[in-house]
This record gives C-alpha cells, sequence and structure tokens, in this order.
C-alpha cells in the first residue's frame, strides 16, 4: 500500500480487510510510515481526519495516532478526540488469554483511554516506534526519553 494516508485506513475497514490485516495496517504499517518524516510532515499525515467507519477500528485507529504523537512529541490531532472515537465497553484485542491479560494489564495510555486495548507486544518495535517496550519495564515515554538523550 506504499505511505497509506489515513482515509485509506476506513477504506480497508469498509471493503472488508480480514480483522488480522487490520491490525496489522493500524499497529505495523502506520507507525513505520511516518518513521522516516519530518516533524512537519507527521503532523500533516497524522492530522487528516479519516472518516467514521462505526466501528471499533475507528477508535484503535484514533489510539494509535494519539500514541505515535505521544512518542513523536507531536499535538493529537482534534479529530482522535471526537466523541465517536472513544468506546463506552473496551475492545481487548486477542485470541488468546494471555494476549488479553496482556493487553489489560499493560497496553499504553492512549489505548486505554478510547477503549482499545491491543497486546502492546504487537506495537512495532522496530519500526515506528523508537524503542523496545516490553511489559513490566519502565513507563515508555521514560524509555523513550533515554533513547533521544533527553535523560
Amino acid at each position: 500500500m506504499g505511505r497509506t494516508r489515513l482515509p485509506e485506513y476506513a477504506a480497508a475497514v469498509r471493503a472488508g480487510w480480514t480483522e488480522g490485516e487490520l491490525l496489522r495496517l493500524h499497529l505495523h504499517e502506520l507507525p513505520r510510515s511516518i518513521l522516516d518524516l519530518s516533524r512537519e510532515r507527521r503532523m500533516e499525515l497524522l492530522g487528516e481526519r479519516p472518516p467514521l467507519t462505526g466501528t471499533p477500528w475507528d477508535a484503535l485507529l484514533a489510539a494509535m495516532v494519539e500514541h505515535l504523537c505521544e512518542i513523536h512529541e507531536l499535538p493529537a490531532p482534534a479529530w482522535s478526540q471526537e466523541q465517536e472515537r472513544f468506546r463506552e465497553i473496551a475492545w481487548i484485542v486477542g485470541k488468546t488469554h494471555e494476549e488479553r491479560l496482556v493487553a489489560t494489564a499493560y497496553a499504553p495510555a492512549a489505548f486505554i483511554r478510547h477503549g482499545t486495548l491491543p497486546d502492546p507486544r504487537s506495537l512495532d518495535a522496530r519500526g515506528g516506534e523508537r524503542h523496545v517496550w516490553v511489559p513490566g519495564s519502565q513507563p515508555h515515554h521514560e524509555a523513550l526519553r533515554r533513547a533521544l538523550g533527553r535523560a
């Protein structure tokens, strides 16, 4: 798909992509797609409001964007705070009991806020995030500051 623009995420949901394909798109492709961009280009790409799909994917995309903004020290775009992008009943993303337990215990703050809890071990530490996040380790923002030499 190359560098996917955020409105294309809604198109993928509407096109009936499988859950596995959508998770890969949201949790892996998006972080990798902004890694080599300038701050301004990241803000531009992440700020483009995707249309709502009326599915849990709206909340997951908003959470992922908010999480990436925190990691890259960017302001979260206004669209990510729209009421429709929060779930009242949390969606715990995971097939196995272990994945669901880890997601519930260790999901990053943005995902908790939006009510979509992926197993944080499935977040792409090689591409989008600048450090490896391990459940039970120090909070990711402290690890990020150390990695950037801002400790």
